[in-house]
This record gives structure tokens, sequence and C-alpha cells, in this order.
């Protein structure tokens, strides 16, 4: 597999924003605009698993040079964008977490887009 001679430029904007939310969301203090991710789908999920998500996926994001796993990662990126961002908006309506959200994620889909082309060009299969 072909290695980029740097990470994409924005998707290291992405992963270092997916570890700013991680550690957001680590600190012990009441949010009270994202209390649906601990009951999300009727689940009761520890307070750590988000972090750990978010933080799983945006370090990587924000060091790997293969294009291809960029591409994945910001796949999975926009799925927990996402769910961040109609937690936000379930909790207390349009609120700037869950339009920061949005963005990002449209953002994150573009770049997963653009590393797809980056994989194609450099002949790692990704059509």
């Amino acid at each position: 597999m072909v290695v980029m001679l740097r990470p994409y430029r924005t998707q290291v904007l992405i992963g270092h924003a997916l570890l700013a939310l991680a550690v957001y969301l680590a600190v012990p203090v009441e949010k009270a605009s994202l209390w649906p991710l601990e009951i999300w789908g009727g689940l009761h999920i520890p307070v750590w698993v988000w972090p750990a998500l978010l933080g799983a996926t945006g370090l990587p994001l924000a060091q790997t040079r293969k294009a291809r796993i960029g591409m994945l990662l910001c796949q999975l990126s926009v799925i927990w964008l996402v769910t961040v961002g109609i937690a936000a908006y379930l909790a207390s309506g349009w609120n700037p977490m869950s339009v920061l959200c949005a963005v990002l994620a449209l953002h994150a889909q573009w770049t997963s887009v653009d590393l797809k082309a980056v994989a194609a060009a450099l002949g790692t299969g990704v059509r």
C-alpha cells in the first residue's frame, strides 16, 4: 500500500476536532445539552464510551498517512458527529453544538471523498 508523504490537511483538522470533542465529553462536569448520549436508543451507555469512541477515531485520523485508512476513519467520524449533533438537537433544539457537528460532519464527508480520490490516484485499489 502506497502512503501519502504527510497526512491530508483536512483529515488532520477533523481528527483534532474529534479529540477536542472527546476531551470535552470526558471532563466530569454536567453537560445538560448532551444527556441523550447517555440513554441513546433506550440503552444506558456509560459516560466513558463516547469520549473513547471519539478519541479512538480522532487520534489515528490525525496521524495516518494511508489514504484508505483516512477515508474509512472519516466515514466513521461522520457517524459520530451526526450522533452527537442529533443528541444536542434533541436536548435543546438548534444550538451551537448541533450546528457545529453538522458542519464538521459535512466537512468529514467531503474529506472522505477527497481521500478516496487520493487513494485511487496512488493506486491503492479503491474505486
